[in-house]
C-alpha cells in the first residue's frame, strides 16, 4: 500500500499556535493534534478501548546511492479492538537511533517511551486538514482528514520525523 500526502485535493495548512484559541475547531481535535502524550494512550481514553498497532512495513533507505548513511521509514495503522483505522503513521529513523530504540516493530513508538520511561518531546511542525479521495478509500470514511507532522526528540537530539493522517471517527467518540 502505497500512496502520497500530496493526493489531498483541498487542503489548508494551519499552525499549532492557532489551534489553541480557535473556537470553530472541536475540542477531540485539539487534544488529538496538540497533545504531548502517546496517540495510543489517547486513543484507549478517547475510544474506550484497547488499542492495536497494525505494522504495515519498515524499509531501509539509502540517503544517497552507495552513502553509509541508512535511513528507517516504519508505517503503521493505529486503531481499536472494533477494527476501526483511526490513525495512519509513517516514521522516519536514522538507522542508529531506530535500532538503538525501538526493538519491536508492531509496538507504538509512545507506549514504547512510556513504558520504557524515556524522556522525549514532540515538535510540531505542521498541521493539516483536507479532502482526499484516495484516504476515503483506505480509512473507509468520509473526509475531511487532519493530520500533522512533528519531529520527536530524545535527550535533546532529533531522533524521528513523524506524520500522522486521523480518521474523521475520531469525532464519533466524544
Amino acid at each position: 500500500m502505497t500512496f502520497n500526502f500530496i493526493s489531498f485535493c483541498r487542503i489548508e495548512v494551519i499552525l499549532p499556535c492557532q489551534i489553541y484559541s480557535n473556537t470553530s475547531i472541536p475540542l477531540i481535535w485539539k487534544i488529538v493534534l496538540l497533545g504531548d502524550g502517546s496517540f495510543t494512550r489517547h486513543c484507549q481514553i478517547i475510544t474506550y478501548r484497547d488499542t492495536e498497532i497494525n505494522h504495515i512495513s519498515t524499509s531501509v533507505y539509502s540517503k544517497v546511492h552507495n552513502s553509509p548513511q541508512f535511513y528507517v521509514n516504519r508505517r503503521v495503522w493505529i486503531g481499536n479492538n472494533l477494527k476501526n483505522k483511526l490513525i495512519f503513521a509513517s516514521s522516519w529513523w536514522n538507522i542508529e537511533s531506530y535500532q538503538a530504540i525501538y526493538k519491536y516493530p508492531s509496538r507504538a513508538i509512545g507506549s514504547l517511551f512510556i513504558q520504557s520511561d524515556l524522556d522525549y518531546y514532540r515538535d510540531i511542525h505542521c498541521l493539516f486538514l483536507g479532502y482526499s479521495t484516495e484516504l476515503e478509500n483506505l480509512f473507509l470514511v468520509p473526509g475531511p482528514f487532519w493530520g500533522r507532522y512533528y519531529t520527536l526528540f530524545y535527550k535533546g537530539k532529533p531522533i524521528s520525523l513523524i506524520y500522522e493522517i486521523f480518521s474523521p471517527l475520531l469525532e464519533n467518540f466524544q
